[in-house]
């Protein structure tokens, strides 16, 4: 299958196409930046460049929200699948992107965090959510993280139908991400904790994410 990369020179854009390269039956054949850089596959400044120049299967999206919806949903009215990995959507976005996949029959999975240990962590809450009365979520990541909550906070927040003033934001040089979820009843406490030590950690899951929208037109919204 053949996967254009909006965001390619981003941090996780670039490593998530080094790592691409080396996968059986993916191939990146091109990228959307709104640098002129010359790169070893064609850079474009707009998905719609994309598609007069080149066919591809898959758009694989991290950017910024909300400068990325519109190529989001000029990708899927133009059948192409999607995975997405920016966060910021709002609960009208995904109503919009999801009608729009299903009635272009295209493949969507948006995620704040690919890795397999989020997909854990998210198991246990739903276990936990109504065996105990208070939770409360504290999340770290570098002080270069734009987004305060991060995405993925705001996911388990939502996951344990928490307010956003539960969460508390740490941010601090040299962590890359670690979420901390408390819960506690009157005789007792349960803390889950999660930390991400490598970028490594979501490329298997976002490999995952695009075999299953090219192969199963699934569509997942995750925000």
């Amino acid at each position: 299958m053949k996967v254009i990369i909006n965001g390619i020179f981003g941090k996780m854009g670039s490593f998530l196409y080094e790592y691409l390269k080396s996968i059986e039956n993916i191939e990146v054949v091109g990228g959307i930046d709104r640098t002129n850089k010359t790169f070893e596959v064609p850079i474009y400044n707009h998905i719609s460049e994309c598609l007069l120049d080149s066919e591809f299967d898959v758009l694989v999206d991290f950017t910024i929200y909300p400068s990325c919806l519109d190529t989001i949903l000029f990708a899927i009215n133009n059948e192409i699948n999607v995975v997405s990995g920016t966060t910021g959507y709002k609960e009208a976005d995904v109503q919009i992107i999801e009608e729009a996949a299903r009635k272009n029959k295209v493949g969507v999975f948006i995620s704040p965090n690919f890795s397999k240990g989020t997909k854990y962590t998210v198991e246990m809450l739903k276990k936990l959510k109504d065996e105990f009365k208070s939770h409360e979520i504290i999340e770290e990541h570098s002080t270069h993280k734009k987004d305060k909550p991060s995405g993925t906070a705001k996911y388990l927040a939502r996951v344990l139908d928490m307010e956003i003033d539960q969460v508390h934001s740490i941010r601090l040089p040299n962590i890359l991400a670690n979420h901390q979820i408390l819960f506690a009843d009157e005789f007792e406490t349960i803390s889950i904790s999660h930390t991400i030590h490598s970028r490594d950690a979501f490329l298997g899951g976002i490999e995952e994410a695009i075999r299953l929208v090219y192969n199963e037109n699934f569509v997942k919204v995750n925000i």
